[in-house]
């Protein structure tokens, strides 16, 4: 966004009127410089939390993320114990969710649970450990965490039952397939890498080693054998171990999507209005 020539002189804030201003035009980065500047000069009347977390909120809109939670951790510290703190930590540990990064946001949830004031705050945060419990795709911690919070008993029998499906479909594959899909890449190269969802990695897999496979038959037909064995040693150990390899990995990556599939419908039923009502925003 840009500023008209003179914009910031003509109205002359100074001081916290002047980050308000900054809020007010949507210069998050500006407002970020002026309160560290504010905290340098006028220590005595820095360390507003308030202050502190509506610059934060504007960090968060412009996608500084990092930035933000660093502002919300420090406008956290500063707070006084009051259901204001309770709800700052809360969304604090929203934002970490939203980050997928469920480990501190568990810290401010059981934070909130033992030290919180606000027992409305404390069951969100109660069914907002569902959530990280998912990002972390641990099935017996949601399915124990639905059961308590009493989100489980919310539904009706055909959300319990997508829901049981859910936990399921989160749990980690077996093994076994991982090592069949490696196995077909070891017959017909890449075939393991198609049957798994990645057919780009199983057609270079089947032209690269299609490649020196063809190149070796045509020397010894040729009867330049040591000249074959050469490139099957060099060329044919490299790419054929690569391809069993990838048709392995290429299986696990299959799993992974699949749990992740589940992951984001699970956070879809669990953060819906009907099971949770999440923080809103100070």
């Amino acid at each position: 966004m840009l500023i008209a020539p003179g914009a910031l002189i003509a109205a002359r804030p100074t001081g916290h009127d002047f980050l308000t201003y900054l809020l007010s035009l949507d210069q998050a980065d500006m407002a970020a410089e002026e309160l560290t500047r504010l905290e340098q000069l006028e220590p005595e009347r820095s360390g507003n939390p308030r202050l502190m977390t509506r610059v934060a909120n504007a960090l968060w809109t412009a996608g500084r993320f990092t930035a933000a939670l660093q502002l919300y951790e420090q406008a956290l510290q500063l707070s006084d114990p009051s259901t204001e703190q309770d709800q700052l930590r809360l969304e604090l540990a929203w934002r970490y969710l939203v980050q997928q990064r469920p480990e501190p946001a568990l810290v401010e949830l059981a934070r909130i649970d033992a030290f919180g004031i606000s027992e409305t705050v404390k069951r969100q945060a109660s069914e907002m450990t569902c959530l990280a419990s998912i990002i972390q795709q641990d099935p017996g911690q949601v399915q124990r965490c639905w059961e308590e919070t009493g989100l489980w008993n919310r539904w009706d029998a055909q959300t319990q039952e997508q829901a049981g499906d859910m936990l399921k479909r989160l749990e980690p594959g077996p093994k076994w397939p991982a090592f069949v899909r490696a196995g077909a890449s070891a017959l017909l190269p890449g075939l393991g890498q198609l049957t798994a969802g990645d057919p780009r990695d199983g057609g270079n897999a089947l032209l690269v080693n299609g490649a020196w496979i063809a190149g070796s038959l045509l020397l010894a037909s040729n009867g330049l054998m040591l000249e074959a064995v050469m490139v099957m040693a060099g060329f044919g150990t490299r790419f054929y171990l690569t391809n069993v390899r990838h048709g392995f990995a290429a299986s696990e990556a299959r799993d992974a999507r699949a749990r992740r599939k589940a992951m984001l419908q699970m956070l879809e039923l669990s953060a819906s209005p009907a099971s949770i009502d999440t923080a809103d925003p100070l």
